[in-house]
């Protein structure tokens, strides 16, 4: 083989490189370090030098990590589409740069022969504007008058000790009315990157299904939508451009589908990076973006590369991600999908891809907002200035002193999201007087963006607690059910995770346990709150089945993972398994479905039970 694997770069393209040097008194001779034994090989470049000029990105040029095998994978360097030659010819850094790639070993270079050249990504089509302004404005979707912003806790008063603190759960909820005009005269436009793996392990019926679900989302997707399809194993290949679906792109894209084939390994942020280009080079901007990213294999470098990517993205889009087969890595495809809070779709059973292609497609055609940023803050107010939040549930909170941020791209019909929290109430030592008995004691705030007419709507809500002495007689306090039933939702699928990290480490009886205390505490609750809590004892339930040992090394922990991301985000559609570890096809709609998603998804069941 060639071990020169690198092409030819004009030494212009590196005057940028060395202005840099020059400027910063840089030392290229100090700037590689390499470490090898027998158990790791390492080549990488200084984190200063990220960007230089604008020609190469030289975080992470190359990164080499064994595997258990002993055998080294790399991650390419980034380079900017105008340093790419023809696709036979070889990479020749410059001299600096030559002793550093000899030290490379014939087994890496033997991972990738070439870098692909990667074509410009500013050929999207131009947009179709499907009605008229006048009809458009008919059809429109107030956001002011159909979404509820408000902010509950499960009680409204509390006695408050002298000398323990006490604590409330409470949430922020966003609720949205359904869109009864989405399926028959949608205004929104969507864009969709379609991400397929076509490692040699797809081949056969997986690939088979893979095709028939993506001419599936060409019946449901209309000429103000357009698709992108890449496909990936170890080399990633764009195999359209960003189009509109119009009949004549229907049969444009219907050929290409045709003549996927199943080939190679698996390396999935070689599909992401130019996904990613897309939407950053992309000339017309739809009103919604997302990206579907399909694979059945591991890449242990997926997560870290992808996160590295998706930094440098401003455009506003979710990822959904659909884990085939027993093989797949559920864990980091999960983690995915979070990095741009999105859900992930467990495929045991591959005859069930279309379905969970229809749930997810449903979920983006019926978005409604975006850019949705909601902030709470404590008020401080005596004779609780000292109260706090002791507690919140989920990863999508950010702290900003006494205050908090949530940040979610889109924000879909018929759908609600519950952002529940921990009040801690201080002690007080001093008797409550009547004119301190209601005190605010949070406000929050709801910003979003209407993606049709770039309208920027904001609500407000507020937290008033009445306060008693610990002395007092004031009876009963009720409990609000709402609050107590998404309360049991995040405690619910914290006990799902705790109970799946207790199977990692073999304690499957830890792991039963966890789960059955969770549902013996929901259970002493009357029945109108064991009602409500219906979604999460069904989860807890089939949780119960997947940790135990035989089933969370066949199934169960591919499912324990999909009913925690997705409980956290309160969407996607949670798989169920029978009891002998068949995976069924849901006839009543999910906890998470709104009418768009439970029509789609009927109808490719109808479509599927004449045949």
């Amino acid at each position: 083989m060639n071990q020169n694997i690198f092409k030819n770069i004009d030494t212009e393209r590196f005057s940028g490189m060395m202005q840099h040097q020059q400027k910063n008194n840089v030392n290229w001779d100090r700037m590689p370090t390499f470490k090898q034994n027998n158990k790791v090989q390492e080549f990488m470049f200084n984190n200063q030098f990220h960007q230089i000029g604008d020609q190469v990105q030289l975080s992470n040029l190359l990164r080499f990590q064994p595997s258990q095998q002993n055998t080294q994978q790399n991650t390419l360097p980034k380079l900017k589409n105008n340093l790419y030659k023809d696709n036979q010819s070889t990479i020749q850094f410059p001299d600096q740069f030559q002793p550093q790639m000899q030290m490379l070993t014939p087994q890496m270079r033997m991972n990738y022969k070439y870098i692909q050249k990667i074509p410009r990504c500013d050929d999207d089509e131009q947009l179709i504007q499907k009605q008229s302004a006048k009809l458009q404005n008919k059809n429109k979707y107030d956001l002011q008058s159909s979404i509820a912003f408000e902010i509950n806790s499960l009680r409204t008063s509390c006695k408050v000790s002298n000398y323990k603190s006490e604590y409330i759960p409470a949430m922020i909820s966003i609720k949205t009315k359904e869109n009864q005009t989405e399926m028959t005269e949608r205004t929104i436009g969507i864009d969709l990157i379609c991400l397929i793996d076509k490692s040699m392990s797809m081949s056969g019926d997986n690939i088979n299904m893979v095709k028939k679900s993506l001419l599936l989302l060409l019946d449901f997707l209309g000429e103000q939508d357009r698709l992108q399809i890449i496909t990936f194993n170890e080399h990633a290949q764009r195999l359209t451009p960003l189009k509109c679906l119009t009949e004549k792109n229907k049969q444009y894209f219907q050929a290409v589908i045709s003549q996927i084939s199943a080939e190679g390994l698996t390396k999935i942020s070689s599909a992401t990076y130019i996904a990613f280009k897309q939407l950053k080079e992309k000339v017309y901007r739809n009103n919604v973006t997302s990206v579907f990213l399909l694979s059945d294999g591991h890449d242990g470098d997926a997560l870290f590369e992808i996160s590295d990517q998706i930094r440098h993205v401003k455009e506003v889009f979710t990822i959904s991600t659909f884990g085939f087969g027993d093989d797949h890595d559920a864990q980091m495809m999960t983690s995915i999908s979070n990095l741009k809070n999105g859900n992930f779709y467990y495929v045991k059973d591959i005859t069930l891809l279309d379905e969970f292609f229809a749930h997810a497609l449903g979920g983006i055609v019926s978005v409604i907002a975006e850019q949705i940023q909601i902030s709470l803050s404590l008020t401080l107010t005596k004779p609780l200035q000292d109260v706090q939040i002791s507690k919140t549930y989920g990863n999508m909170w950010k702290k900003r002193e006494h205050a908090y941020e949530i940040n979610i791209p889109q924000l879909a019909s018929g759908t609600r999201k519950d952002f529940v929290f921990e009040i801690q109430i201080p002690y007080i030592y001093s008797k409550i007087q009547d004119q301190e008995r209601v005190v605010k004691v949070l406000e929050a705030r709801l910003k979003l963006k209407d993606p049709l007419s770039g309208e920027i709507i904001q609500k407000s809500a507020a937290l008033n607690l009445t306060l008693f002495n610990e002395n007092e007689n004031v009876g009963v306090i009720e409990e609000n059910i709402d609050v107590y039933s998404q309360y049991m939702r995040v405690k619910g699928t914290q006990a799902i995770d705790d109970a799946k990290r207790a199977c990692e480490q073999n304690n499957f009886e830890d792991a039963q346990r966890l789960l059955d205390d969770m549902t013996i505490q929901i259970s002493k609750k009357n029945n109108k709150v064991v009602l409500e809590c219906a979604g999460i004892i069904q989860d807890l339930n089939q949780a119960k089945e997947a940790t135990k040992s035989i089933s969370y090394n066949s199934y169960g922990s591919k499912q324990l993972c999909q009913i925690v991301v997705n409980n956290n985000t309160q969407g996607g559609m949670n798989s169920v398994f029978s009891l002998d570890g068949q995976q069924q096809q849901q006839l009543n709609p999910s906890q998470y479905s709104n009418l768009t998603q439970q029509t789609m998804l009927k109808m490719v069941q109808t479509k599927k039970a004449k045949y």
